[in-house]
């Protein structure tokens, strides 16, 4: 489970990577952006602990 939790925490840390470079290129709405990718990260993260356990 742990090294599960590690994956995922990697993979959703390139994607905000990703997201924030286009982000920076020149969008107005960064924080509601932002807000939505973290509250998409936190649901699967919760989800995918929830199937574990």
């Amino acid at each position: 489970m742990f090294w599960k939790m590690v994956s995922i925490a990697i993979s959703v840390g390139k994607s905000w990577r990703q997201r924030m470079k286009v982000i920076n290129n020149g969008r107005k709405n960064t924080m509601r952006e932002s807000g939505s990718l973290i509250s998409c990260c936190l649901i699967n993260i919760s989800t995918n602990v929830k199937n574990e356990v």
